[in-house]
């Protein structure tokens, strides 16, 4: 009975050192960190538990889990309150190397590290950032966070001034100088099987300050993923009216549209109304859609679309799509046991 109680009383305490966030870094209150017996993670944690690198492995698949956390409104500085928590998607490449692109906001590190570990993760070969904002950094940056928790490879971010040292704030005991990676569109890298280019931003966009939401959103790092016949694109927070649009142009120009076109898509800026436009969906034209971290895709964005089968983790929860190098793709989601194959 005295270990219920205290259980309920840590949770209690768990849940409202969470919820009266007042600004954009708040303060942590570290759970209990047994994770067979804290309801905190039972209710919130992601509910596969498996060694997710032998999984890949032995199917020689690529194996996506875009992470969310319990839905907590938060205020920001302004007064306004929103639901949303930002973006990160866990990435196994089927040499079993590991890929976390961006980490969510700070109130979630804790599920976060809980999460990979459920998944057998000890390692974080690369951990992207796609841009500098808290609900992407967070996760990573914040004491007991990804950086603090696990040995991490290499650490790669756009390689643009985004008014963010990500070298000093993003320092882990495994890392070495040389282990911080600016990219920029036209760069390449290969892990395995698996190739990814960078698409965005421009080599025009080096030697200038952004600072400006709207500016370091248009700045983030969109990254295309190939593995045989599949392919994958993130795209971060890039806005309909800027990025989108430019990047469309541009590769329309150099005749190289095709490095758009993909069967996965990470939807740009969370699947909000300022992203997701015809001008770049068309070109992308994706089998599945990803929209992660945000309250609700709403219709107008969702009709867009079309006959792709767009996924909101705001209402699926966890999300895990397996990809075996064809076109073809399954996923799970974690609420409802949803389920599908595409």
């Amino acid at each position: 009975m005295k270990k219920s109680i205290r259980y309920i009383l840590i949770t209690v305490f768990l849940l409202v050192s969470l919820c009266s966030c007042t600004g954009p870094t708040p303060v942590l209150t570290e759970p209990e960190p047994t994770e067979t017996e804290n309801p905190y993670f039972t209710e919130n944690a992601i509910p596969w538990k498996y060694d997710a690198r032998a999984k890949a492995m032995e199917a020689g698949t690529m194996e996506y889990y875009f992470m969310y956390s319990d839905d907590v409104t938060y205020v920001r500085t302004n007064g306004s309150k929103s639901h949303k928590w930002g973006d990160s998607c866990l990435i196994i490449f089927p040499n079993g190397e590991t890929m976390l692109i961006d980490s969510g906001r700070p109130e979630y590190c804790y599920i976060l590290s809980e999460n990979l570990r459920r998944l057998g993760i000890t390692k974080i070969d690369y951990l992207m950032f796609s841009h500098s904002h808290i609900d992407h950094v967070g996760g990573a940056v914040s004491v007991g966070g990804v950086l603090d928790e696990f040995e991490i490879g290499k650490v790669y971010y756009p390689a643009v001034d985004q008014d963010y040292d990500y070298k000093i704030q993003c320092r882990a005991d495994s890392l070495e100088s040389e282990d911080y990676e600016p990219l920029i569109a036209g760069d390449t890298r290969t892990f395995g099987d698996v190739t990814m280019t960078v698409l965005w931003p421009m080599s025009a966009h080096q030697g200038q300050t952004f600072s400006d939401t709207d500016d370091v959103n248009n700045t983030s790092l969109v990254v295309r993923l190939e593995y045989k016949d599949h392919s994958a694109l993130f795209t971060g927070d890039i806005y309909i009216n800027f990025a989108e649009k430019q990047m469309v142009e541009h590769y329309t120009q150099q005749g190289k549209l095709n490095l758009l076109d993909v069967d996965i898509l990470k939807a740009p800026h969370h699947g909000s109304s300022t992203s997701s436009g015809g001008v770049l969906l068309n070109a992308v034209s994706p089998t599945l859609a990803i929209a992660t971290g945000y309250e609700k895709v709403g219709d107008t964005v969702r009709s867009r679309y079309g006959d792709c089968t767009l996924i909101n983790d705001r209402e699926c929860g966890y999300i895990h799509v397996t990809a075996d190098g064809t076109d073809a793709l399954t996923y799970e989601c974690s609420l409802y046991n949803i389920r599908g194959a595409i």
